[in-house]
């Protein structure tokens, strides 16, 4: 049993520690938090038996085998650099980094100090993501285009807009980009077996007035083989969170990309030509047929994230495969990096330059 320790009494901390009491290979055994009274709070609360009034205390601590991090992006590379230091398994929330190169920092120091680093991405664990990505490849012919989007109001909300760390720039500058944009960029991946694009073009359509942070954005990603990727996020309108990869034979689509509509049962739809043989001379003449796949899952996707990462851990990171998680983050946060950066030019095109993942 994995015994974990979460530095933050953040909200998101205390969704994450539901999962894990729902885990069979893991247990919460500690929170952290900068004031005693909070960490005390919050762990009489979720019935955890360990409170600290500091994070360095709780990575002292020779009970914890894992810690969850969910503090603000600026302030990753710095804990998870402490954390490796202390032989702590370390997930962390997304964004993973400020940029690609911090991430490498992380991942040199994770795999000299023997500990394992995985970005918290639910979705990537749910059996969904795994079938979309094996129906994006065999079942629509060539993909072509692939489009996404998430978003949600929370410009309605006042309280969100003076208090979430996503607007502070010192606390997180990548903005929607960060959360939302990991999302899309991430799901796009997913469905073209994460080939890297050759380069992006980011439009920003709203900024916070104060910090700059970019709060509504679009991006195009251009690929060598001829695919092009759109996506759009933002919280200035109604929630959508969805993707749809269109291929020369049909398309395959979901509507509830992140959170899914319910833990039990999740779906997909394959939208398929019958006859495709009429091309150009009538395109319009080819019958379609829908399919709505439905995937049975054992467990809430975020359970099953902490269970593999348990998994992973257990088996004493003796597999290449076991980076394999990261290593995709490496390349999510590389493209995010890249939009960022045109966004930040007057949307010109950038090339996306994905790091080698350090081999110590």
């Amino acid at each position: 049993m994995i015994r974990w320790g979460i530095l933050s009494t953040a909200n998101i901390a205390r969704t994450n520690v539901r999962s894990l009491s729902k885990c069979s290979n893991g247990t919460c055994h500690a929170v952290a938090s900068r004031s005693k009274e909070k960490a005390d709070k919050f762990a009489e609360e979720h019935k955890i038996p360990l409170a600290f009034g500091s994070y360095d205390e709780l990575l002292d601590c020779q009970e914890i085998d894992a810690v969850y991090i969910p503090l603000p992006t600026s302030l990753h590379l710095e804990w998870v650099v402490k954390a490796a230091c202390k032989h702590k398994h370390i997930l962390l929330e997304k964004p993973v980094a400020l940029t690609a190169a911090d991430l490498v920092q992380m991942i040199t120091a994770c795999k000299k100090n023997k500990v394992l680093l995985v970005d918290a991405a639910m979705w990537k664990h749910g059996p969904r993501a795994q079938q979309l990505a094996l129906a994006a490849k065999n079942s629509i012919g060539k993909v072509r285009r692939v489009r996404s989007h998430f978003n949600f109001a929370g410009t309605l909300d006042q309280a969100f807009i003076a208090n979430d760390i996503r607007i502070k720039g010192d606390m997180d500058k990548l903005g929607c980009l960060g959360d939302l944009g990991w999302y899309t960029v991430g799901n796009t991946l997913n469905l073209l077996d994460y080939a890297v694009p050759t380069s992006v073009i980011g439009v920003p359509s709203l900024r916070h007035s104060e910090s700059n942070n970019v709060i509504a954005a679009a991006a195009i990603l251009k690929f060598d083989n001829g695919v092009i990727a759109t996506m759009d996020c933002g919280f200035d309108s109604c929630l959508k969170q969805s993707i749809c990869a269109d291929g020369e034979l049909g398309s395959v689509s979901v509507d509830d990309m992140v959170i899914p509509s319910s833990e039990e049962v999740v779906t997909y739809r394959i939208t398929r030509k019958h006859d495709c043989t009429r091309g150009a001379s009538d395109p319009f003449a080819s019958s379609c047929f829908s399919e709505t796949v439905t995937v049975q899952t054992p467990k809430a996707q975020q359970v099953l994230m902490f269970e593999d990462f348990n998994q992973a851990v257990h088996s004493g990171l003796t597999s290449n495969s076991d980076w394999h998680w990261i290593e995709k983050a490496l390349t999510i946060q590389s493209v995010v990096d890249a939009i960022q950066t045109s966004c930040d030019s007057n949307s010109t095109e950038v090339p996306v330059v994905v790091p080698a993942m350090p081999t110590i």
